[in-house]
C-alpha cells in the first residue's frame, strides 16, 4: 500500500511537471492551498473566467497524462478514494 501510494505520488508529480507555469500556478492554489476561485483571481490578479479556464485547462491535461489513473481498475476512485 505504501509502495502504490509513492508511485500514484511520483505520476502525480511527474503530470503536474508537464503544465505550463500559470496552469500549475492556479492547480496549487485550488488544491493544495484549498483556496476559492475568487481568492486566486485576487492572488493572481487575472479575471475569475481566467481562473476557471486555466483549471479546466489544466485538469484536461492532468486527465490525459495520467490515463487510466482515475478507474477503478488502478484502485483509485475519480474521488482519490482507495476502490
Amino acid at each position: 500500500a505504501v509502495v502504490d501510494t509513492l508511485q500514484r505520488g511520483t505520476r502525480v508529480r511527474a503530470a503536474l511537471s508537464t503544465l505550463p507555469a500559470e496552469q500549475a500556478e492556479v492547480i496549487r492554489l485550488a488544491f493544495f492551498e484549498d483556496r476559492p476561485h475568487a481568492d486566486i483571481e485576487r492572488v493572481l490578479s487575472i479575471p475569475l473566467g481566467t481562473v476557471k479556464s486555466r483549471l479546466r485547462l489544466a485538469m484536461n491535461r492532468l486527465r490525459a497524462h495520467l490515463g487510466d489513473f482515475g478507474s477503478p481498475q488502478s484502485g483509485v476512485s475519480r474521488n482519490g478514494e482507495p476502490s
